[in-house]
């Protein structure tokens, strides 16, 4: 195994888009536009410049599981003196608070 140096710089976003089947016991990130919100993240990021230096990703589950949403795990690059931070969006949230709340855990400027 070798260490690399990512082009992501400022940090990672992560949105659970697990999809469980119909009847499981837990609830499913997949279901309430997981991958959706994903999609929109990084068209997002991307029309900001942010792609290369933020890295947003599709995972599967998280472990948070909410009754209603989806889970958002914000990872910043270490080094910057910002923590983790995860988050349940709402399938009724404005996307664009999301991406606020997003951008908000990251270093980078928001303009």
């Amino acid at each position: 195994m070798r260490e690399v140096n990512p082009k992501w710089q400022a940090g990672c976003v992560l949105v659970c888009a697990h999809d469980r089947p119909p009847g499981a016991e837990k609830n499913s990130c997949g279901e309430a536009v997981g991958s959706e919100l994903r999609d929109w993240l990084k068209a997002r990021l991307k029309a900001d410049g942010l792609k290369g230096p933020v890295l947003c990703a599709k995972s599967s589950c998280l472990g948070i599981c909410p009754a209603r949403g989806t889970t958002i795990a914000v990872l910043p690059a270490p080094g910057t003196g910002m923590e983790r931070r995860v988050f349940v969006a709402d399938p009724e949230e404005p996307r664009e608070s999301v991406y606020q709340q997003v951008l908000a855990c990251l270093p980078v400027r928001d303009e």
